[in-house]
C-alpha cells in the first residue's frame, strides 16, 4: 500500500514525507532482494544490503522482509559450510581471508551462533598451528615465517602480539650471540648463522642499529689475510654474504668461482689433458687472477697439467720428423700455453719455440700471422734472445717499407703495390713506429686516386684488391669501377646457350658505363660478345612472330647492332 502510495502522490500532487520515501525504496529493494535465489552466493552482499537498510530506517516488518532474511541466512550458512570443507593442513593468507569474509557474511545473516563461533576456533587453532611449526621446522625462512605471523594476525590466534613480540626478542638474543661468535673467533658455520639471523631481523623484526652493527662484523670477518686453510670459510661467508647483505673485498670475491672451475677440471678425465687443455689453462689463469692459494685441489690439478703438458709436447715434438715446427705451430702454441700456466718446465718449450723463431725468420717476412705467432710463443716460454731478434726483424721491415714505398709511389706497377700492401700488414702487425706505417698507407692511399686510363686497369684493380692489407679506403669511383666489373666477368663466365646471358651482358655493360670504367680490351670483348648474342637472336627471331621479332630487336639496339642490320628486322615486322 505504502509503495503504491508513495507512486502515485505524484498524480495527485501530494508532497509525500521523506522518511516515506526512504521506506518505499527499501520495501522495494526487499521485493526486488526476494526475486533471487538463496542458492546464488553472488547475491549474498544485495541480501544483507536490503536488511541492513531496512534495519537502519525501522522498516515495519514484512513478508518480502521476513523471506530475505531466511535466504540470507541459508546462503551465508552454505558459504561458511563450503568454506570449512575447505580447510586446509596448512592455511595462506588467501584461504583466512576467504575464511574471514564468510565469517564476517554469518554474523550480518544471524547464521546460529554456535555454528560460526565453532569456526572461527577452528580458524584460530589452525592459524596458531601453522605458526608453531613454521617456527619449528622453518627457524630461517622469513617467507614463511612472515606468511605464518601474518596468518596468525588474520585468524585472531590468541595471543598473536605476544607471540610475535617474544619471537622479535628472541631474534635479536639470537642475532647478538651470532655477532659476538663472530667477533671472538670467525667460522664458517657461525657466519650462515650470523647471515641467516641478519636476514631474519632485517624482515621480521627490523632494528636499523642491531643489524648494522651484525653487518660490520660479517664484513670484518671477511678481510683477512687468508690462506690456504681459509679456503672452505671464505667460500660460505662469501656465498652468504648476499644473505646478510654485506660487501665482499674484491680480492676474496671470486675464489668461490676460482675453485669450482678447478674441481671441475680436476674432473675431467686424466689421460684427455690436450683434448680438455683450453678448460685447464682457464682454471689455472683464474686461480693465479684471483689469487687463490694452493689449496689442495689446486696443487693436485697443476701437477695433473704439468706432467700432462710435458707429455703433450713431447708428443707435438716428435712429430717434428714428418712435419716442419712451422706446420706444428697450432698445436706447439697449445701445449706450451698450456705448460706455462702449470708452471712446467721450459727448457724443452724454449729450444722448441727458438727453433721455430730462426725457421719462421727464414722463411716468408710478409706471413705476419707466423711471425706473430712465433714471437709470441718464444715470449710465452721466455727464449733468452726473443728481444734482439725482434728488433733486428723491425729494423729490417723498416728498411723493407721505406723502399717499398719508394718503389710503389708513382709507378703504377701491380709488382710495386702488392709489396707495399704486404710491407704496411706485417709493419703494423710487429709493431713499427705508428708514425712510418701511417706515412706509408698515405703513399699507398695516393695510388688510387688520379686519371686512370685503359692502360692503368690492372695496376688499380690490384690496388684495391690489396687495399685491405694496406687497412687503405678504396676510393668511391674505384670501388664503383670493381663492382662494375666484377658483374661484367659474372656475365661473360654464363654459357651462351644461357637464355638470360645477353641480358645480363648488356646490363653489365651499361653499368660499366655509367660507373665511367675506361674501356678496357675486356670491355671491348664484352661489347663484341653482346653484338654476336644479339644478331644470333635476331636471326633466330625472323622466323617467329613479331613480338619475338620486336624483342631481338630492343636487345639489338642496346647491344649496339648496326642500323641496317635492324631495319631488316622492321621489314620482317611489316611482312608479318
Amino acid at each position: 500500500l505504502l509503495e503504491l502510495a508513495v507512486e502515485h502522490a505524484g498524480m495527485a500532487r501530494v508532497a509525500v514525507p521523506s522518511p516515506l520515501v526512504e521506506w518505499a525504496a527499501a520495501q522495494g529493494a526487499l521485493v526486488e532482494a526476494n526475486r533471487w535465489s538463496a542458492d546464488d552466493r553472488q547475491r549474498l552482499p544485495d541480501f544483507l544490503g536490503a536488511l541492513a537498510r531496512a534495519t537502519e530506517l525501522g522498516l515495519p516488518a514484512s513478508t518480502e522482509r521476513s523471506e530475505v532474511q531466511t535466504k540470507a541466512t541459508s546462503c551465508a550458512t552454505s558459504l561458511l559450510n563450503e568454506v570449512l570443507a575447505r580447510k586446509p593442513s596448512q592455511p595462506s593468507t588467501a584461504y583466512v581471508t576467504e575464511f574471514l569474509e564468510a565469517l564476517g557474511f554469518a554474523q550480518k545473516a544471524n547464521v546460529d551462533s554456535s555454528q560460526w563461533i565453532a569456526a572461527s576456533t577452528q580458524i584460530q587453532a589452525l592459524g596458531a598451528a601453522y605458526l608453531q611449526e613454521k617456527l619449528a621446522n622453518d627457524p630461517n625462512d622469513h617467507g614463511k615465517l612472515g606468511k605464518a605471523f601474518e596468518v596468525g594476525v588474520l585468524a585472531r590466534v590468541p595471543g598473536i602480539d605476544a607471540k610475535r613480540a617474544e619471537y622479535n626478542a628472541g631474534l635479536h638474543s639470537r642475532l647478538a650471540s651470532a655477532q659476538r661468535a663472530i667477533v671472538s673467533s670467525p667460522t664458517a658455520a657461525g657466519m650462515e648463522e650470523l647471515a641467516q639471523a641478519i636476514a631474519l631481523t632485517h624482515k621480521l623484526a627490523h632494528n636499523a642499529d642491531l643489524l648494522e652493527s651484525a653487518r660490520q662484523a660479517y664484513a670484518q670477518a671477511l678481510v683477512g689475510p687468508f690462506s690456504a686453510s681459509d679456503v672452505p670459510f671464505v667460500k660460505l661467508a662469501v656465498e652468504f654474504a648476499s644473505v646478510a647483505r654485506a660487501k665482499v673485498p674484491d680480492s676474496i670475491m671470486n675464489w668461490p668461482s676460482a675453485e669450482s672451475a678447478v674441481e671441475s677440471a680436476l674432473a675431467l678425465p686424466v689421460e684427455e689433458v690436450a683434448r680438455n687443455s683450453q678448460t685447464l689453462q682457464q682454471a689455472l689463469v683464474l686461480v693465479a687472477q684471483v689469487g687463490l692459494p694452493d689449496t689442495p685441489q689446486v696443487t693436485a690439478l697443476r701437477s695433473r697439467v704439468r706432467s700432462g703438458s710435458t707429455a703433450s709436447l713431447d708428443e707435438v715434438l716428435a712429430k717434428e720428423g714428418s712435419m716442419t715446427l712451422l706446420e706444428l705451430m697450432p698445436e706447439l702454441a697449445v701445449a706450451v700455453e698450456l705448460a706455462k700456466a702449470a708452471g712446467a718446465p721450459t727448457a724443452t718449450a724454449q729450444t722448441a719455440a727458438s727453433s721455430l723463431l730462426t725457421q719462421v725468420l727464414a722463411g716468408d717476412r710478409n706471413d705476419a700471422s707466423a711471425l706473430v705467432q712465433a714471437f709470441d710463443l718464444a715470449s710465452a716460454v721466455g727464449v733468452s734472445e726473443v728481444e734482439e731478434k725482434r728488433a733486428a726483424l723491425q729494423s729490417d721491415l723498416q728498411t723493407k717499407l721505406v723502399g717499398s714505398k719508394a718503389a710503389a709511389a708513382g709507378s703504377g706497377s701491380v709488382a710495386a703495390i702488392e709489396a707495399l700492401a704486404r710491407s704496411i700488414q706485417v709493419a703494423h702487425k710487429l709493431g713499427l713506429p705508428i708514425a712510418e706505417v701511417e706515412s706509408a698507407r698515405a703513399t699507398y692511399a695516393e695510388q688510387l686516386e688520379g686519371d686512370f686510363t685503359a692502360s692503368d686497369m690492372a695496376f688499380v684493380e690490384s690496388a684495391a684488391d690489396f687495399a685491405s692489407l694496406a687497412r687503405v679506403s678504396v676510393p668511391g669511383t674505384v670501388a664503383a669501377w670493381m663492382v662494375a666489373l666484377d658483374s661484367l666477368r659474372a656475365a661473360l663466365n654464363l654459357p651462351s646457350e644461357d637464355a638470360g646471358a645477353l641480358n645480363a651482358l648488356i646490363q653489365a655493360i651499361a653499368a660499366c658505363d655509367a660507373a665511367g670504367v675506361p674501356s678496357t680490351g675486356e670491355l671491348d670483348a664484352a661489347r663484341a660478345t653482346a653484338k654476336a648474342l644479339a644478331t644470333a637472336g635476331m636471326a633466330q627471331a625472323t622466323a617467329e612472330s613479331g613480338s619475338v621479332v620486336a624483342l631481338a630487336m630492343d636487345a639489338a639496339v642496346m647491344a649496339g647492332i648496326k642500323e641496317a642490320d635492324i631495319l631488316s628486322g622492321q621489314a620482317v615486322l611489316r611482312s608479318q
